[in-house]
Formats: C-alpha cells, structure tokens, sequence
C-alpha cells in the first residue's frame, strides 16, 4: 500500500526549500536533506522505502511489528481482575481481625491496586442484596475512593435500605470525600423513598454549592424531588429556571404533569421539545400520547404517530400505548 503523499497539497508555484533556503524545489525534493532511517540523502524518512524499527534499531520492520517489544497493555482493561485474584483477595481481607481500629485501619497485604477488585467485590454484595457482607467489606478499605461510596449509597437504595443510604452519604461528608452526581442522584431518590422533604433540602443546597446542578442526572432526581414535596407547579417552576436540554428532563416534566392531571401542559411542554429541536424517545411518546387520550385530542395524536415514525422508535412498550391510543378512539383498522 503506498503511502500518500502528505505535500501534495502543498502550491508547487514559486517553489522554495525551507531547508537550504534556495528555489527551484521543496523541502522533500531537497538534495541536502538527510533520511533519518537510512541516513541517505535526496529524501526524507517520511518517503524511504527501507524499513526502520525505532525500538530496537534495526531494518526491515516497523515498531508496531517488533519482536523484541514488550506489548502494551490496552487502556480499557489495564488491570484485568481474575478469580484467582480475587480470592487472594479474599483470603488477606478474612485474615484481618475487626476487633480493634487499627486493623480497620490498615488491612495487612491490601495495596492500593486492590481497590479495583474491592469495588467490583462491593457491587457484587449490594446486587445480590448481601449488605451485610458489603459492609463489612466496605469497612476494611483504608482509604475508600468516589466508586465505592457510590456503590454503597446506591446499594442501600436498591435494597430498600433508604435510611442506611442517607446514613452512607452523611459519613461520605463527615469524611472528606467529595460526592458526585451519581452520589447525588442516588441519595436524592432515598430522600423521595423516605418521604423527608428536609433531606431533600440539604442536598439541594449542596448540589447548588458544590455546582453539580447542570448534570442531566442531578436535574432530572432534583424534578422528581421538587414534584413530590412541592407538587407539580414547583417542579415546573424549577424546570423553567433550569432551561434543561436534557431529554430526561424533558421526559421527567412531562411524564409528571400527566400523573397530576395536567394533560395540556403536558402537550404544550411537548410542542416546546420539539420546537427546541430536542429529539423524543420512546419514553416520551407514552405520556403525551396518555395526554393525548384524557383530552381526546385524536389529531394530536397523529401527529405523535407521525413523530413516532420520523423517530424510528421501535420500543414494544411504545407500540403498545400506539395500539392502546386508537383502540380509545375505536379505529381498529
């Protein structure tokens, strides 16, 4: 495969060497320069036909094509994690004594590379709803890093364990450790479960002061928050001063003002997606077309129908609410 010539888009009109300064040709065609490859003169290394490995210094290959050098490790799996590691894992961990702080302080043998198979441990525990073993396992990490709070507060959450989530994330501050979204998103849906607008509130004003508001995922948990402790119209109110180009929260606000009976809101907060060019998904289609069958507006339905089409949203549960929406209307045909 020839190489392409990289100066051929250079205007040849006037042509002058940068190299020697003189006229008549390029700086490729330059009779003075030097190959770096095969140190020959008359062409660069760009255009040299031999072979040159930069690594160990010898012709007929290419550095990516050397036998003598090392391969390098990929940097989406740098640190693959086997069974057998973890279970050495395990076996240092279990070996520690939990009966005095100094053992929690300082697992002997747990190296700071260890933190990636301890994580992958904790989100094994919490998905097979194992809290318990997850937080003794959690206790032993000397110095726990963002993925493992996350993983324990959202553990908690799913397990129903709401009050031990806002417990988590209260040590997590109480520690030093700087929340993120996700610890965010995960701790304001613990604060909805557990029916506590005043936690809801703090972690408001932390997300404010700490700047997190402008995460889609924040924006969207914060309307779902606002909704159930202030009511729609506050949720509302909070979406118009955020100017969100999320879908989510598009879809949030609309999924809430038909649950609350704000059917016409629902559809004109849909006409403004669309008219703010945002892109509706299949979990936007749903709602409006609800709204579309309380107000019995069959012609903004179509239209739904036909924005449904344009968006080749192929979503089962989607073709369902289609269905669903003109066998109200009694076209079965």
């Amino acid at each position: 495969m020839e190489k392409p010539d990289v100066f051929a888009a250079t205007d040849r009109k006037g042509k002058f060497c940068r190299h020697c300064n003189r006229s008549g040709y390029l700086f490729p065609d330059c009779p003075s320069v030097e190959c770096h490859t095969c140190h020959q003169k008359g062409h660069i290394s760009y255009h040299c036909s031999q072979l040159f490995c930069r690594y160990c210094k010898l012709s007929g290959h290419l550095i990516t094509a050397c036998p003598t050098r090392p391969p390098r490790p990929s940097p989406l799996n740098s640190s693959p994690v086997s069974l057998s590691d973890i279970a050495s894992l395990l076996q240092r961990l279990l070996s520690v004594s939990g009966n005095t702080p100094a053992a929690f302080s300082s697992p002997p043998g747990l190296r700071c590379s260890d933190i990636f198979a301890v994580n992958s441990l904790l989100d094994f525990h919490c998905k097979s709803a194992d809290m318990v073993v997850a937080r003794k396992l959690f206790d032993l990490i000397p110095i726990p890093n963002d993925v493992s709070w996350n993983i324990m507060i959202s553990g908690y959450r799913q397990n129903s364990m709401f009050e031990n989530s806002w417990e988590m994330f209260s040590r997590m501050r109480s520690v030093g450790a700087n929340p993120n979204e996700f610890s965010y998103w995960s701790v304001l849906s613990a604060c909805v479960a557990l029916q506590g607008p005043l936690f809801g509130e703090q972690v408001f004003s932390l997300v404010l002061k700490n700047g997190f508001l402008s995460s889609g995922f924040v924006q969207t948990q914060m309307l779902q928050t606002f909704s159930k402790f202030h009511g729609f119209k506050e949720a509302l109110r909070f979406f118009n001063y955020l100017s969100c180009t999320n879908v989510a929260c598009w879809n949030t606000i609309i999924s809430g003002a038909v649950k609350t009976g704000e059917s016409c809101v629902a559809l004109n907060l849909f006409r403004q997606m669309l008219r703010a060019y945002l892109m509706p998904n299949s979990y936007t289609f749903p709602s409006v077309l609800t709204a579309c069958c309380i107000l019995r507006d069959m012609q903004m339905g179509k239209v739904v129908h036909g924005c449904v089409v344009k968006c080749c949203a192929t979503d089962i549960f989607l073709k369902t609410a289609i269905v669903d929406f003109y066998a109200k209307f009694r076209c079965m045909d």
